[in-house]
C-alpha cells in the first residue's frame, strides 16, 4: 500500500488546488491557451495560475468566477487570436488594441461571444476579411477595428449589430460597396442607435446608396473621407439632423450637392474637397454652427462669393481652394467674430482688396495666392496676407513686400518647455519628464485629432489645456506631460506627438500601460473643450452645447508605465436633507460614455477656499426603453480647504419608479451638464470630469465602475485636482449592484 499513498496525495492536492482555484476551469483552459499563442504577456500571467484568484491576472476582469472583460492594450503582444476565444461565454469586453504584433485573421468563433458588448481592436496586425460571424454579436456596442490591414467587403452582417453605437473601419483596405439592406440580408441602413459611421481612408468605392441615410438615424460622425466613391451625394443625407461632422473629402463624387444639405444646422465640419462636384456651389444658409469648410477642388460654377459666406458667425476656418469664385473678395469675411484661416488661392478674384474696418482679432491667415487681385487696401492692423500670383506683385513698390514674397512658416509649432531642467542629457530611451527634470521612460503615442477647429499650432494657451487635461486624467503629477511637434497630416488631421511621465520611479508598471491604451481606445479619453473661445470639438463623445476645442482619437500609441494615486479621504459632512433637484432626459441611457467640462467664472472672493454640496440630484428617463429604465441618482459631494480635499458621502443610487430595483449608469453627458451648470451659477473656477462603465453579466448583475475628477484653482489661484472612484478595477474592488430585468 505505500507505493500507493503518494499517488493518493498527489491528486488530493490537485483536488484542493481545484477547489480553491476562484476562476472557473473553461475559462482557464482558454487563458491559458491564448498565452501559450501569444509572446509578451504581462508578467502575472506567469505568477499565478488561478486569473480570477489573488491579484488576479492583469488585464482579466472576472465576476462569479467567470471572465468577464479581457483588456490588454498596448502590451506588446505577438502572435495570433486562437478561435479558443470564442469558449468565453461571460466574456462582455474584449481590448486587444495596439498590439501591432497581433497578425492573422479574425476567428470566426467572435461570433459565439453572446454577451460581447465591446471588441476593440483597433491599431493592430490584424488581416484577412472580417467573420460574417460578427453579425451574431447582438449586444455589441463598440466596435472598432480601425488601423488593421483588413481586406474585402464589409460583410452586410454587421447590419444586424442593432444596438451599435461606435462602428470604427477606417484606415484598412476594404472595398466594394456599403452594404444596405435587402429582403434576404441586413445593411447598415438598420444601424439606426449608431452615432458614428467611420469609414475613411479604405478602398470602398460605388455609390453611396440613398436608403444608407433616414430620419430615423441618430448618427452624429459620417466619416467616409478618402475612399473612391462616385455618383452623387445622397439627398437622404439632409434628413440625418443629428450629424456635426460630414467628411466627404477625396472621393470621386459628381454632380450637385442636394439642396436640403443646409438642413443640417448642427453641423460643426463640412468637408466636400477633392472631388468632382458641380453645379451651383451649395446654399449653406442657417448653418450657424459650422465652424470649419472645406469645398476646394472641385468643379462648381464660377460665380462672386455668396452672401451667406458672411453670415456663418461660428466659422473658424474656411478653404475653398481651386475654387469657382470670382469678383471682388468681400470684406465682410474678414470681421466673422471666429475667424481664424481664410484659404481662398486659385479662384479669379479680381479688382480691389478691402480688408475693412474691423478685422477680427482671431484671424491669423489670409491666403489669396493665385488670383486676379489687382489693388489693396492695407488694413489698420497686420494679418499674414499671401498675395504672391496676384496682378499687385507686379507693381515695383508691393512686390518686394512679405505680401508677394513665397512665405515661411512664421512661428515654430508648440513643443512643451524644458527650459528649466538646463542642458541634462538622458540614457537612449529616457526623455526628461518636464515635471521634475528627471530621466524617465514615458508612456509615449501620438495624439490624432480629426477636425480642431484652430489652425495656429504655436498657440501655447491651446496646448496647456490639453497637457493639463491629460494629467488630470490619468491622475498624474501635474507639469508631467510632454508634447511636441503639431502638425495637420495630408488627411487634414491632426497629429500630436505625447509623452506621459510616471509619478514614481523611472518607469510606469504593466497595469498602468494597460489602462492608458484602454481609456484611448474605449474613447473614453476626450480632450479639454472650452473655455478658449471661437474653438470647436467633435469626436468621441455626446456634444454638449458649447463651443469646444479638440476631438480624436489614438490609432497609434506605446509605452512603458503609470502612476500610483491618492484617493481622497472620506467623510459624513451632512447635507442630504436638502430637496432634490429634478434633471430629465429625453433619450434612452447609453453607456461607455466620457464627458469633460471646463466651467471657467470670475468669481473668487472666497477666502476659505472652494466649498460646495452637491445633495440629491434625481435624474429621471422619460419614456422609457427596454430592458432598463434610469431614474434616481442621489449624489452628495463636499470640497473644502486646499489642504483638506474632501469628498464626502459618495453615494450613487440608480433605481426605476417602475422597476425600483433596476440600477442603471446614467447617459453620462447629461449628468456631467447639470454638474457644470450648477458650478456655473455658484461662480466656481473648476472643472470637472470622469468615466463610466457599464457591464452586465448573464445572471442579470449589473457592474457600475464609475471614477470622478476634480481640478481648478482656488481663490488664491492655486491649482489642484484629485480624483474619488467608487470602483477601481485595478485592485479588483469593483462595487457589484443587483439588478432585475424589465
Amino acid at each position: 500500500m505505500a507505493p500507493i499513498q503518494p499517488l493518493f496525495f498527489l491528486v488530493l492536492l490537485l483536488m484542493i488546488r481545484d477547489i480553491s482555484s476562484l476562476t472557473d476551469s473553461r475559462d482557464v483552459a482558454v487563458l491559458r491557451t491564448l498565452k501559450d499563442g501569444w509572446k509578451n504577456t504581462p508578467p502575472s500571467w506567469e505568477n499565478s495560475d488561478d486569473p480570477c484568484g489573488g491579484n488576479g491576472w492583469e488585464g482579466v476582469t472576472c465576476y462569479n468566477s467567470r471572465v468577464t472583460r479581457l483588456t490588454l492594450s498596448t502590451m506588446g503582444l505577438v502572435g495570433e487570436l486562437s478561435g479558443a476565444i470564442g469558449d468565453l461565454e461571460e466574456l462582455t469586453s474584449l481590448d486587444l488594441s495596439f498590439n501591432e504584433g497581433l497578425t492573422g485573421s479574425l476567428p470566426p468563433q467572435l461570433g459565439l461571444l453572446k454577451n460581447l458588448s465591446t471588441l476593440i481592436l483597433a491599431g493592430s496586425g490584424f488581416s484577412g476579411t472580417i467573420p460574417t460571424e460578427l453579425g451574431n454579436l447582438t449586444q455589441l456596442y463598440f466596435l472598432d477595428l480601425s488601423s488593421n490591414s483588413f481586406t474585402g467587403v464589409i460583410p452586410p452582417s454587421l447590419g444586424s449589430l442593432s444596438k451599435l453605437y461606435w462602428l470604427g473601419l477606417a484606415n484598412n483596405k476594404f472595398t466594394g460597396s456599403i452594404p444596405v439592406s435587402t429582403l434576404a440580408k441586413p445593411g447598415m441602413d438598420s444601424l439606426k442607435k449608431a452615432k458614428h459611421f467611420n469609414l475613411n481612408n479604405n478602398q470602398l468605392s460605388g455609390p453611396i446608396p440613398d436608403t444608407l441615410f433616414s430620419s430615423e438615424m441618430a448618427l452624429i460622425h459620417v466619416l467616409f473621407d478618402g475612399n473612391q466613391f462616385t455618383g452623387s451625394i445622397p439627398e437622404t443625407i439632409g434628413l440625418v439632423q443629428t450629424l456635426e461632422v460630414l467628411r466627404l473629402d477625396r472621393n470621386a463624387l459628381s454632380g450637385k450637392v442636394p439642396s436640403n444639405i443646409m438642413n443640417l444646422v448642427n453641423v460643426v465640419e463640412l468637408n466636400l474637397a477633392n472631388n468632382k462636384l458641380s453645379g451651383p456651389l451649395p446654399n449653406l444658409t442657417g448653418m450657424n454652427s459650422l465652424s470649419y469648410l472645406d469645398l476646394s477642388n472641385n468643379s462648381f460654377d464660377q460665380s462672386e462669393a455668396p452672401a451667406w459666406l458672411s453670415t456663418l458667425s461660428s466659422l473658424t476656418t474656411l478653404i475653398v481652394e481651386y475654387g469657382p469664385f470670382q469678383g471682388i473678395v468681400p470684406s465682410e469675411l474678414f470681421s466673422l467674430p471666429q475667424i481664424q484661416q481664410i484659404k481662398l488661392r486659385n479662384n479669379a478674384f479680381n479688382g480691389t482688396l478691402d480688408l475693412g474696418s474691423s478685422v477680427s482679432q482671431q484671424l491669423e491667415l489670409i491666403d489669396l495666392q493665385n488670383n486676379l487681385i489687382s489693388s489693396f487696401i492695407l488694413s489698420s492692423e497686420y494679418h499674414k496676407l499671401m498675395l504672391r500670383g496676384n496682378p499687385i506683385c507686379a507693381n515695383s513698390t508691393l512686390g518686394n513686400t512679405d505680401f508677394c514674397k513665397l512665405q515661411e512658416e512664421s512661428s515654430k509649432p508648440y513643443s512643451t518647455s524644458l527650459e528649466q531642467c538646463g542642458n541634462i542629457s538622458c540614457v537612449s530611451g529616457q526623455k526628461l519628464d518636464p515635471a521634475s527634470c528627471e530621466c524617465a521612460y514615458p508612456y509615449q503615442g501620438t495624439l490624432y485629432f480629426r477636425g480642431p477647429s484652430f489652425r495656429d499650432l504655436s498657440n501655447a494657451t491651446i496646448f496647456h489645456t490639453l497637457e493639463m487635461s491629460l494629467w488630470v486624467e490619468f491622475g498624474l503629477t501635474p507639469n508631467s506631460v510632454y508634447l511636441d511637434n503639431p502638425f495637420f497630416n495630408s488627411n487634414d488631421y491632426l497629429q500630436v506627438n505625447m509623452g506621459l511621465f510616471p509619478s514614481n520611479g523611472v518607469s510606469f508598471n504593466t497595469s498602468d500601460i494597460q489602462r492608458f491604451g484602454s481609456a484611448f481606445s474605449n474613447q473614453t479619453y476626450k480632450s479639454p473643450n472650452k473655455k478658449l473661445k471661437g474653438l470647436k470639438i467633435y469626436c468621441k463623445v455626446y456634444p454638449v452645447p458649447m463651443p469646444e476645442i479638440w476631438s480624436g482619437e489614438v490609432p497609434s500609441l506605446r509605452g512603458e508605465n503609470t502612476v500610483n494615486r491618492k484617493t481622497p479621504s472620506i467623510k459624513n459632512t451632512g447635507g442630504l436633507n436638502d430637496p432634490p433637484v429634478r434633471f430629465y432626459i429625453e433619450e434612452s441611457v447609453d453607456c461607455l460614455q466620457f464627458a469633460q467640462l471646463l466651467v471657467h467664472h470670475s468669481n473668487k472672493s472666497s477666502s476659505s477656499g472652494l466649498k460646495f454640496f452637491f445633495n440629491n440630484i434625481d435624474l429621471f428617463l422619460k419614456d422609457p426603453v427596454k430592458p432598463f429604465f434610469i431614474t434616481v441618482l442621489s449624489v452628495e459631494l463636499g470640497l473644502e480647504s486646499l489642504q483638506s480635499i474632501q469628498a464626502s458621502n459618495l453615494e450613487l443610487i440608480f433605481r426605476s419608479e417602475k422597476s425600483p430595483n433596476t440600477l442603471i449608469v446614467p447617459k453620462f453627458h447629461d449628468w456631467s451638464r447639470f454638474m457644470m451648470n450648477f458650478l456655473s451659477s455658484e461662480g466656481f473656477e473648476i472643472g470637472f470630469s470622469g468615466t463610466s462603465s457599464l457591464l452586465l453579466a448573464a445572471s442579470g448583475i449589473l457592474v457600475l465602475d464609475l471614477t470622478l475628477f476634480f481640478f481648478g484653482e482656488d481663490s488664491r489661484g492655486n491649482l489642484f485636482s484629485f480624483r474619488s472612484s467608487a470602483a477601481n478595477s485595478s485592485s479588483s474592488s469593483i462595487t457589484y449592484l443587483s439588478s432585475t430585468s424589465i
